[in-house]
């Protein structure tokens, strides 16, 4: 008798508790018409209840379908893990892709993805600069990227390629002002010597 198997299911599943009698309502009225989520830490079972009604209108039962969502809370949580990770910069947790089919897979490994390139263009730019921070201006972008992360690598790039020739230029004029001060010496110090010689 399936009322018999719900309620030894219910039983073993959530103990006492109101969830156990509104399901247990459910079977011997039929007047509710609804899911039921069982905890998903004792099972990850939904049940939906309605009762059935015969051609003069009486109650003749209740059907009550029941749907396995063991993968789906799972992958549910999985995903707000990762999620949660993500959104305070760690990018290097992945999603198990063991158990995932269909939609989940997918989800799963467009998840994963962008986590891979986020992490990896984070990367690269963070090295880039550290490297800038320690005076390393030959350090730049390499892997190939796409939409933002291009910009971004782009964008740092060209400007190492911007602070090289400022230093480039800071330097060349630091040593033109150091020749011209050491002919200014020079001619100061002819200057000097004539002078005294007269």
């Amino acid at each position: 008798k399936l009322g018999d198997k719900v309620k030894a299911y219910v039983d073993a599943k959530m103990g006492d508790n109101q969830n156990q009698l509104a399901m247990y309502q459910i079977l011997i009225d039929g007047y509710w018409a609804g899911e039921l989520d069982m905890d998903p830490s004792k099972g990850e079972i939904t049940l939906v209840a309605n009762p059935v009604f015969g051609d003069t209108g009486e109650r003749v039962g209740t059907v009550v379908e029941w749907s396995n969502q063991t993968d789906e809370v799972k992958a549910e949580n999985e995903i707000g893990t990762i999620v949660n990770a993500a959104a305070v910069g760690d990018f290097g947790s992945r999603i198990p892709m063991e158990g995932k089919a269909g939609f989940f897979e997918r989800l799963s490994s467009g998840i994963n993805k962008i986590l891979e390139t986020s992490e990896a263009g984070l990367m690269d730019v963070s090295n880039v600069i550290k490297s800038m921070a320690e005076g390393d201006l030959t350090n730049k972008i390499t892997d190939d990227y796409q939409g933002i992360f291009e910009a971004l690598k782009q964008d740092v790039n060209g400007t190492i390629d911007r602070l090289s020739q400022v230093v480039g230029d800071v330097k060349y004029n630091s040593e033109r002002i150091a020749s011209a001060s050491q002919q200014v010496s020079a001619t100061a110090g002819s200057l000097s010597q004539a002078a005294s010689e007269q």
